[in-house]
C-alpha cells in the first residue's frame, strides 16, 4: 500500500509540473504578440515621422496582435528638438481557478523623432506622457 501512495505523489507532481509548463508557455506567447505589435506601431510611427494619428494606425491591423488595449504618449528630451512616442500595449488575462484578473503592459519608445526649423513640436492627438 506505501508504494501506491508513493505513485499517486508522483502523478501529483508530474501534472502540477505539466500545468505550470503550459501557462508559462501561454503567457510568454501572449506577451510575444503583444510585444510584436507594440514594434510593428513603433516602426509605423518612425516610417510616418509621427505623422500618423493612433486611431489609423489600429484599423490598419486590427486583429493581427492579440492585445487588449494600447495607449500612446509622447515626451520631449531634454537638450533636443523633437520628442519621442511612448507605445504600451497591455494584455489583459485571468487565472481561471482563482479567476483573478491581471495586466500586463510591454511598453516601447520610438527614436528622437526631430523638428527642424520649429520653435516646439507636437506630433497630432497624442497627449503628454505623465
Amino acid at each position: 500500500m506505501r508504494e501506491a501512495i508513493g505513485g499517486a505523489w508522483l502523478y501529483y507532481i508530474f501534472v502540477v509540473m505539466i500545468i505550470f509548463i503550459v501557462s508559462f508557455l501561454a503567457i510568454f506567447l501572449s506577451y510575444m504578440a503583444a510585444y510584436r505589435a507594440c514594434n510593428h506601431a513603433i516602426s509605423m510611427l518612425e516610417q510616418s515621422e509621427g505623422k500618423i494619428s493612433p486611431a489609423e494606425l489600429n484599423s490598419m491591423n486590427p486583429n493581427s496582435y492579440d492585445y487588449n488595449e494600447m495607449k500612446w504618449c509622447y515626451f520631449n528630451p531634454p537638450q533636443s528638438n523633437g520628442y519621442i512616442i511612448k507605445v504600451t500595449a497591455y494584455l489583459k488575462f485571468n487565472i481561471p481557478l482563482v479567476d483573478l484578473p491581471i495586466r500586463i503592459g510591454v511598453t516601447n519608445e520610438t527614436r528622437t523623432i526631430n523638428c527642424f526649423g520649429q520653435e516646439s513640436c507636437s506630433p497630432k492627438n497624442i497627449g503628454v506622457c505623465k
